[in-house]
């Protein structure tokens, strides 16, 4: 009998042989213009249809998410291996990316082959920003751990609908190759807690914020996290929130978002020691944002980013703050990481009010907190539309709505070393802009910057630095 594919979210735009054997390929969703979405207040817009009845003055979802869905597929290579992708629209070798990472040759106008030898993640996008294929050729698991085991969590090929799962100490929670597991993840106050495997955790089934929980993987007063393998989907708000935590390793997690607003990938906040390994992430919102939260201010600090492949539809790649609700925000590092995707103007996204452009980093500091040791290191970012006059970095201090505390912080010692911006050439915008002589900028490098092909410079049109900042560094 032929075997049953248990995603409801299946994908037949592709078809993929790994050394000649057929695998499954998931569906994912994302938005396309005209974005699903309006900033504006209850009340003040009559004929657009607010997604909840409470809503202010923030993002407001009008539809459901997700009218533009994408594919993925995942296997284990253990040795190199041909890889096949047919699908419905054209394909050319240069719709692979990261280039350079396989070798690629076309077999027919609609056919690739693919030679990997060794683990990478790989986008082929035959339609361009939308409607593409991720490709996650993974390292080999190792053994799985015993279903019978009392302490382990054990979801098997197929369909599963636990709705919300809670783990606890010394727990370990494990997705099988095959296994799609609609819900969220909640563990509080717990230790040693591992979750793993190739399945897909889904959250699909809920809209907008109405999840069985406000965000999809919940962690809050943990010590010894390890989440490395599976695959998240469709999360309904932010997907992975580190909440007072410390010692947490996130390695070879595949984010495939994009459905909803507010769907951050990794958001530490008050939390320390995290290592964020090998990672995809493609969201509408931030890709990882780095906040504090806690009562007690206590700092968000050491937190490494490194090997990942990273795209936003509307957002930041690297937000820090201005949610800093702590005495320090540091020791922050991004290094050897790739960006597929950064957004397009939202100003041209349809209903989107926002006027503006995210950029790919921000770092804005508040309530007093000290926002300082970053480095930005070894970074490649594709720039997807015309950001004439936008900026893609963006350092200063802030007050906004969503600070416990109205007053601004203060930024120091922050390293961009060899970053590169290309894709479609334009004139965007790299900021600095202290706020007051209490609360400033300073001591900023860049060393090998460059837009386009064009290294930054001190006299370069790009660079808008406002007043209190001081010691801006190039090399």
């Amino acid at each position: 009998m032929p075997t049953v594919h248990p995603d409801p979210l299946r994908c037949d735009d592709f078809a993929v042989t790994v050394n000649g054997r057929s695998i499954d390929v998931h569906g994912a969703k994302s938005c396309r213009a005209p974005w699903p979405f309006r900033f504006c207040k209850a009340g003040t817009h009559p004929g657009i249809r607010l997604a909840r009845p409470d809503a202010w003055g923030g993002p407001v979802q009008l539809a459901p998410g997700g009218n533009a869905p994408y594919a993925f597929t995942g296997f284990d290579l253990e040795g190199p291996a041909t890889v096949t992708v047919a699908a419905r629209g054209l394909l050319n070798p240069d719709a692979v990316r990261p280039v350079g990472a396989a070798r690629v040759k076309s077999l027919d106008p609609h056919t690739l082959e693919l030679i990997l030898d060794r683990p990478m993640k790989l986008s082929i996008e035959p339609a361009g920003r939308h409607g593409g294929l991720l490709l996650f050729a993974d390292p080999p698991l190792g053994p799985s751990p015993d279903p019978t085991d009392p302490r382990v969590r054990y979801f098997g090929p197929g369909l599963h609908r636990p709705g919300l799962i809670e783990l606890h100490s010394d727990e370990v929670l494990h997705l099988a190759r095959g296994a799609v597991v609609e819900g969220g993840i909640r563990v509080a106050n717990a230790r040693n807690v591992r979750i793993e495997g190739r399945g897909i955790l889904c959250g699909d089934p809920w809209g907008w914020r109405d999840g069985p929980q406000p965000h999809m993987m919940m962690f809050e007063d943990c010590q010894n996290i390890h989440i490395q393998g599976i695959t998240v989907r469709c999360s309904w708000q932010w997907t992975l929130r580190l909440m007072a935590c410390r010692d947490a390793t996130i390695r070879n997690l595949k984010i495939c978002g994009g459905k909803n607003l507010n769907d951050d990938g990794i958001d530490p906040c008050s939390t320390r020691d995290v290592a964020i390994e090998d990672c995809f992430i493609r969201t509408q919102d931030d890709c990882i944002s780095v906040k504090a939260h806690c009562d007690d201010r206590r700092p968000c600090e050491r937190i490494l980013i490194r090997d990942c492949l990273l795209w936003s539809d509307l957002s930041r790649v690297l937000m820090v703050g201005p949610e800093s609700h702590a005495d320090r925000i540091g020791d922050i590092q991004m290094r050897d990481c790739q960006v597929l995707r950064l957004g397009p103007r939202l100003n041209e996204a349809g209903v989107a009010d926002w006027n503006g452009c995210a950029s790919a980093f921000c770092f804005e500091a508040g309530e007093d907190c000290r926002m300082e040791d970053i480095t930005v290191e070894n970074v490649k970012i594709h720039v997807e539309a015309n950001r004439d006059g936008k900026d893609v970095v963006l350092v200063q201090p802030m007050i906004n709505a969503f600070m416990k505390r109205q007053t601004a912080g203060h930024l120091r010692g922050i390293r961009f070393r060899n970053v590169a911006f290309i894709g479609e050439k334009c004139r965007p915008r790299i900021r600095l802009q202290g706020k007051d002589e209490a609360h400033t900028v300073e001591d900023i490098a860049f060393e090998n910057v460059t837009l386009f092909g064009e290294p930054l410079t001190a006299d370069h049109p790009a660079l808008a630095v406002g007043q209190h900042t001081k010691d801006i560094r190039f090399s």
